[in-house]
């Protein structure tokens, strides 16, 4: 059995991350796998003994839908897993191969939103530019939404929080993976990856991400005072709110230290000793230490404070495959969420009353860590019942069937 892994081309560590986990577990059934990746993260991915085809995977716009069949013509998988590719439907359609995909809150079909108003995470895409594919005898994709559809869907995460629409819900195509995430190293390794474009003339080294002992000083260093962790994912970064610094600043007036992936610039010399920054965190190691975790519930994101049973607090970022989950969060008394700033005038007066809380009410922290170790343990149980290698028998049936099914048709 081969698998051909693929992502959205723009995608960063959010889309490959999965697939590197997947990837892990094809390695323990005795699966062999291949990665189709643009050129410039090839070499980074083969210093982790990844198999990288030696094609340069092109964007949507630029031929992507060809070097993906190139791809399939050289390794000839017997499927294919992608994360958000915008051209694997179109592909594996052509070529007849049946594909796995993964689907998360905000693409399932039939989904419906709390605020119609937020927009999805992913930049935006007007279906109507699709070409016309008629005339390779495939249907021509009505929504977003079809552009993932496939002989099976692998949710990364729970029920109880990747919510399926009740049209979906009994499907038997949908297959609850838990987390898809990896270790700090990689993770870590990987992020720093997304400061290499197609024109850098090298790629990260990987023994410039295996020491974490300044961020452990840190740690020791504020072992005796509440410890916040902040991130507001490393896409959303670049766009953080002014209202987070003044958040953080609100931080250091209550004598607590912060561990953050954002920024800070007024960094006054008698809190240097209370801010860590850095643009890539090791987030089990992070979390693992953390009183308290402040974050933009992103995809992968939101499960590390369940599996470390770390108080949450989640920042709104009017991005509706977010909020949906964190809206799911607050429904399970796992965490608070404050609305986007630039969507909530209060939103500083609001951060400070929900910090009072967590820094002085003790049993509500306790209650919170045991409707998370609730969470967790629906993971626990969702990882035991995955498994990838029958997943893929699946597709590969379910795609025999439909083969089947539109040679009667066509009789």
């Amino acid at each position: 059995m081969k698998v051909l892994f693929t992502l959205l081309y723009r995608g960063g560590l959010a889309h490959l991350n999965p697939l590197i986990s997947l990837h892990q577990q094809c390695q323990k059934q005795n699966i062999e796998t291949a990665f189709l990746v643009p050129k410039f993260r090839q070499g980074f991915l083969r210093q982790f003994g990844l198999n990288v085809l030696d094609i340069d995977h092109q964007p949507p716009e630029k031929m992507g839908f060809r070097t993906e069949l190139q791809a399939y013509g050289r390794y000839k998988p017997d499927v294919v897993i992608d994360d958000m590719s915008m051209t694997t439907s179109f592909a594996t359609q052509v070529s007849n191969l049946p594909r796995i995909t993964i689907q998360r809150t905000g693409i399932f079909p039939f989904e419906k939103r709390v605020n119609p108003a937020h927009q999805h995470s992913m930049e935006a895409f007007d279906i109507r530019l699709i070409p016309n594919v008629s005339f390779l005898g495939i249907p021509q994709p009505k929504s977003f939404t079809d552009l993932f559809d496939a002989e099976a869907k692998i949710v990364p995460g729970i029920r109880t929080l990747e919510v399926l629409p009740s049209e979906i819900a009994d499907d038997s195509s949908y297959f609850f993976s838990g987390p898809l995430i990896i270790d700090d190293f990689m993770a870590e390794a990987g992020n720093q990856q997304l400061n290499f474009t197609s024109v850098s003339k090298e790629n990260a080294r990987l023994d410039e991400f295996t020491d974490f002992s300044s961020l452990g000083n840190f740690f020791e260093l504020n072992k005796n005072r509440k410890i916040v962790y902040l991130t507001y994912g490393t896409i959303a970064v670049g766009d953080t709110p002014s209202e987070i610094s003044l958040a953080i600043k609100y931080l250091f007036e209550q004598n607590v230290a912060v561990v953050s992936s954002v920024p800070f610039t007024d960094l006054e010399k008698k809190n240097e000793s209370l801010f860590f920054f850095s643009k890539y965190l090791p987030m089990h190691f992070v979390c693992e230490r953390a009183d308290l975790m402040i974050h933009h519930c992103g995809s992968g994101t939101y499960h590390y404070p369940i599996l470390h049973n770390v108080p949450t607090i989640i920042i709104g970022t009017s991005c509706y495959d977010r909020e949906e989950i964190a809206y799911r969060l607050v429904e399970m008394e796992t965490a608070k969420y404050l609305p986007n700033p630039l969507e909530d005038s209060d939103f500083l007066e609001k951060f400070k009353q929900t910090i009072d809380v967590y820094l002085n009410d003790s049993q509500f922290i306790e209650n919170q860590k045991i409707k998370l170790n609730q969470l967790k343990t629906e993971i626990n149980q969702t990882v035991s019942e995955f498994n990838l290698k029958e997943i893929i028998e699946f597709a590969v049936r379910a795609k025999q069937m439909r083969k089947a099914i539109s040679t009667q048709g066509a009789i």
